[in-house]
């Protein structure tokens, strides 16, 4: 039924009677499917329309979208050399100061049998005459570990690793050329399903770091134009700093093996 809504008040206004009936599962269905459309699509998009011309959007969409970006790149990098998030701080120390103070520093490298250098391995640093655990570390890439001495204590070292089994305690020696090594050998129960999938995962993120890094710098230059210097140089300080730690960590991997 169609009328004319006016400023009348003497209008006089249909009445409408419904009548009763059951909808029903594919009725009900129905009934839900056009309420999701017109409150959550149709309504969305006008929503959108109007925040086109807005410049807190755009605000707010670069902001989510240089953050993203740079989140990203830093979750690459950790995957990719086997370095977690919380440590970068701490490596990125380790590359400026072993090389000065070699020995304050537990290091060594881990290896499966098959001379297969083994990343993401839990090493665990036991104090040899209280055997207190007193501190922990994760092996990168190629497998390499590190610890700053807390003291002058002796050290037994011990190291764990999916799919393949534990070490004993080793005690640790200093070694002036040669790095300490630890062999690990093959689980037989192996890796499960959930583990495989997030190895693969973690390899396909870390592959493409190198696109991902030169990604962000590129649009926070961009960026600079519209988004603003100085809302853009935080993200741009920190791509930097990963930048550096990417260049630090291959000059390290090239002169220390």
């Amino acid at each position: 039924m169609e009328f004319v809504i006016d400023y009348d008040e003497g209008a006089g206004y249909p009445t409408v009677y419904l009548e009763d009936s059951s909808l029903g599962i594919l009725g009900n269905l129905n009934y839900y499917l056009s309420v999701l459309t017109e409150v959550f699509f149709t309504n969305t998009r006008v929503y959108f329309q109007n925040l086109t011309g807005s410049l807190r959007f755009f605000d707010l969409v670069s902001f989510v979208t240089l953050g993203t970006l740079v989140l990203l790149t830093l979750i690459a990098f950790s995957k990719k050399h086997h370095i977690p998030l919380s440590g970068m701080h701490t490596y990125f120390y380790y590359l400026f100061d072993h090389k000065k103070s070699h020995a304050n520093y537990i290091t060594g490298v881990v290896f499966d049998e098959n001379d297969a250098p083994v990343p993401s391995a839990n090493v665990y640093i036991q104090n040899r005459e209280t055997e207190e655990i007193v501190g922990n570390a994760r092996t990168n890439r190629k497998g390499e570990f590190f610890w700053k001495k807390r003291n002058g204590a002796n050290f037994n070292v011990m190291v764990t690793a999916k799919g393949l089994r534990s070490s004993d305690f080793l005690a640790f020696k200093e070694r002036e050329h040669l790095k300490f090594k630890i062999t690990l050998e093959k689980d037989a129960i192996g890796l499960g399903l959930f583990e495989n999938i997030e190895r693969l995962f973690s390899r396909s993120l870390g592959m493409v770091f190198e696109v991902l890094i030169v990604l962000t710098i590129v649009f926070q230059i961009l960026f600079i134009l519209e988004f603003g210097l100085i809302r853009t140089l935080p993200f741009l300080i920190i791509s930097i700093l990963n930048l550096v730690l990417w260049l630090f960590v291959l000059h390290h991997s090239r002169h220390y093996k």
